[in-house]
């Protein structure tokens, strides 16, 4: 069901253009993770997240984000919100977790 609304939303140009591959992260991914565990989070890179999780109300459901009418607000897309959303990749939705994900 979900994956139906989004061709929809793609149809008609409501997501994010996919970034193609020739075009390289644009920061530094190389010792992402840190070699021991850090032990404050000033310390702490992007690799060494391991889990996001999201709590919240419809915005981190992801309700409507694609809607065209009232009765589409109600559809969650979960995967493609900005705070916990992984599906794909960072190519084809900016997520945070996607952002994470890279290496």
């Amino acid at each position: 069901m979900e994956e139906k609304y989004l061709q929809i939303a793609r149809q008609r140009n409501k997501m994010q253009k996919r970034i193609p591959n020739y075009v390289p992260f644009p920061c530094n991914v190389t010792d992402s993770r840190s070699p021991e565990v850090p032990e404050s989070v000033h310390k702490l890179r992007p690799g060494d997240i391991d889990v996001i999780a999201a709590m919240g109300d419809s915005l981190t459901a992801g309700a409507g984000i694609f809607a065209d009418n009232v009765l589409q607000v109600a559809i969650e897309n979960r995967g493609v919100t900005a705070a916990g959303g992984g599906q794909g990749t960072w190519r084809e939705y900016l997520t945070l977790p996607n952002i994470i994900k890279v290496n």
